[in-house]
């Protein structure tokens, strides 16, 4: 008996144990969470303010921008990498409705705070050390993350349009790689950025806004895509590292002084069907390798100042060049020797000014056709003695004796700059 109850309770107990097993549901192990495998940084809520975007008309288009970042100093920490989110959901104030939406704007001077403390006035820049931006996002407005100097790498997504100008100026960049959705990078977009040393221009690119890299004392070299045809103003001035420098022959249009300054700047290759030399081109550029240096044959003009305060000793004009403007080689104290070609039709204001050590001139023409170039004209239009070697410091200096060898005679300027009798 007691043996029939124990087989009993043994089967009961199976019974249950079989029923709790077959009647279990399964609980599969969740899914990971792909946003936050994808997420590297804090996703800041609270002080980082987005308004909602409106079309045209004047509604709302179902993204957003951020405007701001409330008591930045206080809110941004050093060695926090931030995020800024795809969609962000925004409260509205009247209606208290909470809507998403996507994020494709940072706004003018977001992450740019000029907090003043203390009786002497200092600037606080903003601390942001490290910011991943969503691949939503289209532009960066203007000087959104000036003066940031700890900022030292940001990954540009390829979802980016456009970049206000100043965008970048003055951080801590160290290596920028722009996407191939940027078509023109604006006036002083990547300028000041002490610690640059790497910039990738895709394919695509059309032009280099006036000082969009000026100042930036670590780059060397860059490369320039096949796609750039306007180079403006003063692009790459006062980047003292830069070595060297080739123009794609896609490039038609050219600023002045794009190297003003670069003094390390040894060689460069102008774009092929170039008409013109702007103006302070090589200015300053004390380092030059003149001597590697070919003038395009398209060129026609030599703009003002191009070649001032620069190290070529010895130069010779294409006869392609018609006019050769004011100071050209004004400066120019290590200059000995130069041809000019009797293509050239005009010449102006001191052109040789200061350039105290030219011995010669080789004129490819007559004595009296150079004599006519030496008249220009005034503000009333008077003739006037362009007095090519004057016009330097100001003052009297001293200089030698300078001769005009033409195809029928030699002239000869004394120590005054003034034509011997």
């Amino acid at each position: 008996m007691n043996k029939f109850f124990k087989m009993l309770a043994t089967f009961v107990v199976f019974a249950i144990v079989l029923t709790n097993v077959l009647s279990c549901k399964h609980k599969p192990t969740p899914p990971k969470d792909k946003s936050s495998e994808e997420s590297h940084g804090v996703v800041a809520e609270e002080n980082w303010i987005y308004e909602p975007n409106k079309d045209e008309n004047g509604n709302e288009d179902g993204t957003c921008t951020l405007v701001r970042v409330e008591n930045m100093v206080n809110t941004i920490k050093e060695s926090v990498t931030y995020e800024i989110p795809k969609v962000r959901k925004i409260k509205n104030e009247k209606t208290g409705e909470i809507k998403e939406y996507t994020v494709t704007k940072i706004g003018d001077s977001v992450f740019y705070d000029e907090k003043t403390t203390g009786e002497d006035g200092e600037t606080i820049p903003c601390k942001l050390t490290s910011i991943i931006l969503p691949n939503t996002l289209t532009s960066i407005g203007e000087f959104a993350f000036t003066l940031c100097t700890s900022l030292k790498s940001i990954t540009l997504p390829d979802s980016l349009t456009e970049l206000g100008e100043y965008a970048f100026c003055n951080t801590g960049l160290t290596r920028i790689a722009v996407p191939k959705s940027i078509k023109v990078i604006p006036l002083c977009c990547f300028s000041e950025c002490k610690n640059m040393e790497e910039i990738i221009l895709p394919e695509g690119i059309t032009t280099i806004g006036r000082s969009a890299f000026g100042a930036n004392s670590k780059l060397k070299n860059i490369k320039l895509p096949n796609t750039i045809t306007k180079i403006d103003t003063c692009a790459f001035e006062n980047c003292v590292s830069l070595e060297a420098f080739v123009f794609p022959d896609s490039v038609k249009e050219l600023g002045d002084r794009i190297f003003w300054k670069d003094k390390s700047l040894k060689t460069i290759t102008l774009p092929k069907g170039i008409k013109e030399i702007p103006n302070r081109l090589f200015a300053k550029c004390e380092s030059f390798e003149f001597d590697k240096f070919t003038i395009p044959s398209s060129v026609v003009t030599i703009g003002d100042g191009a070649f001032e305060d620069s190290y070529l000793k010895t130069f010779e004009i294409p006869n392609t060049v018609t006019t050769i403007e004011q100071c050209s080689f004004r400066f120019c104290n290590n200059l000995e020797s130069i041809k000019i070609p009797s293509s050239v039709t005009k010449i102006g204001m001191h052109i040789f000014g200061g350039s105290k050590n030219l011995k010669e001139i080789t004129f490819d023409g007559t004595v009296e056709k150079w004599k006519a170039l030496m008249i220009g004209k005034d503000k009333d239009g008077n003739d006037k003695d362009i007095e090519i070697l004057k016009g330097g410091s100001g003052a009297r200096e001293e200089r030698v004796d300078c001769s005009v060898k033409c195809t029928d005679g030699t002239l000869v300027y004394d120590t005054d700059g003034n034509l011997k009798k």
